[in-house]
């Protein structure tokens, strides 16, 4: 029973990361100034070139400052559900879960691999072959789509409370180092 409920832990997780994922490459705005790689870091600051040229070039001012201790001072649980209300704009979610066969180029065997698509507008989740057609066959070419499509809804106040427990729970204290 507890291997059970790990796994639906995890999966439920996991469609959560899926539907955060989705919502942040449709909205990137709601991110600010968040990078995850070195190339988002010369996009953002291409965009504030760009943006400093337009308005005439005005003095700039920049400010380094060590924050590896400043998550430490931030009420977590207050911050998640200040800020997931923001993101998560849709009461409903419907994530696909879907597996595509295709061969793997080095050793020439077929590889079955399932991947996830959160679905954006009502009623997606029913046209499965049109979304492959239309948007998921572009991201898989050359694949075969196996019809083992699963269909999970989330609403959004269940997944803003589990986030919420999740982040407010998980939280680890690291005691400051005294020199």
């Amino acid at each position: 029973i507890l291997e059970k409920a790990q796994a639906a832990m995890k999966s439920f997780y996991s469609n959560a990361l899926e539907i955060l994922s989705s919502e942040c490459k449709a909205r990137p705005e709601v991110l600010g100034a968040s990078v995850f790689s070195n190339d988002e870091i010369y996009s953002k600051f291409s965009r504030l070139v760009e943006n400093w040229k337009e308005h005439g070039r005005p003095a700039m001012y920049f400010v380094c400052m060590d924050i590896t201790r400043s998550f430490d001072t931030v009420p977590l649980g207050t911050l998640v559900s200040a800020v997931l209300p923001l993101v998560l704009r849709r009461d409903r979610y419907v994530v696909l879960r879907y597996a595509v066969v295709r061969r793997d180029l080095s050793t020439g065997t077929l590889m079955c691999r399932f991947h996830s698509h959160v679905c954006q507008g009502p009623g997606e989740e029913i046209h499965f072959p049109r979304l492959v057609r239309e948007k998921l066959g572009i991201l898989h070419l050359g694949a075969l789509f196996v019809d083992l499509v699963s269909v999970t809804t989330i609403e959004r106040s269940g997944l803003i409370t589990a986030l919420t427990e999740l982040v407010s729970n998980n939280v680890i204290a690291v005691p400051r180092r005294t020199r």
